[in-house]
């Protein structure tokens, strides 16, 4: 699939689990946006210089996200990068388990 139409793509249908309770899926996407930030956040720390890197870190939560778009224009292009790869990663890792295909199937 094409990176720009995954990145739209609907992933509880990418990864064929429409069918488990919406409870299981509220708590799997819970962890897949926490896996975007986390990385996300890894990726932009290597580019931002000590002071900057110290700044970040007693920053209340809610004021990081200001403080990387201000830091980082293109901000928005690397969440859809780090959300691509993830959804890649996911894909490929169901494809390629025959256990976790039997599980969706459930």
């Amino acid at each position: 699939m094409e990176k720009n139409n995954l990145f739209y793509s609907n992933i509880i249908t990418v990864l064929g689990i429409e069918g488990l309770p919406d409870d299981k899926k509220v708590a799997l996407l819970d962890k897949i946006a926490g896996l975007v930030e986390q990385r996300t956040a890894l990726r932009l720390m290597k580019e931002l210089d000590e002071a900057a890197h110290k700044k970040f870190e007693f920053l209340a939560e809610g004021d990081r996200i200001g403080f990387l778009a201000a830091a980082f224009p293109d901000l928005e292009a690397v969440i859809r990068e780090e959300v691509v790869k993830i959804k890649e990663e996911l894909t490929n890792e169901i494809e390629g388990d025959e256990f976790l295909k039997a599980a969706m199937a459930e």
